[in-house]
């Protein structure tokens, strides 16, 4: 059955020219249980990175199964991909919006707080009045410079 499911799958992409890096693993019986949306679903077969993973046992749900997962796999590469890609991008770019705009609210409130009398009197306790120059932070503490 393994080789006869090869065979296919070859057929396939030749016809659609697609899918060349695929391959077909024939594992009969070891279905894989799945929730989606709060309901079970038991896989016929899935792709799993370059492989067509078959769970059907008899040849002719194994065919339908095979062209199945393999038309959903093109349509997933050649639809769904680049949106995901998009997204992505988009997602990375929004970070790096957020965490610059974080960055200046953080720094603006620091400003504002160091002004504070309640927060200078909480720093005077903890530097040596003498040692402003940055050689010591705290009491004992060596400034990195």
């Amino acid at each position: 059955m393994q080789k006869f499911l090869e065979g296919k799958l070859e057929v396939l992409k030749r016809i659609f020219k697609q899918g060349h890096d695929l391959k077909v693993l024939w594992l009969p019986k070891q279905h894989r249980l799945v929730e989606l949306g709060g309901e079970r679903y038991l896989l016929s077969g899935e792709v799993v990175g370059s492989n067509i993973r078959i769970y059907e046992s008899t040849k002719n749900k194994a065919i339908d199964t095979l062209v199945h997962e393999f038309t959903e796999h093109l349509i997933k590469e050649h639809f769904s991909k680049p949106y995901v890609m998009l997204l992505n991008v988009l997602t990375s770019a929004l970070q790096s919006t957020a965490y610059k705009e974080q960055e200046e609210v953080i720094k603006a409130l620091t400003e504002q707080l160091l002004k504070m009398p309640e927060v200078q009197k909480i720093i005077e306790k903890e530097v040596e009045p003498d040692c402003r120059d940055g050689t010591r932070t705290r009491e004992g503490d060596k400034a990195e410079k």
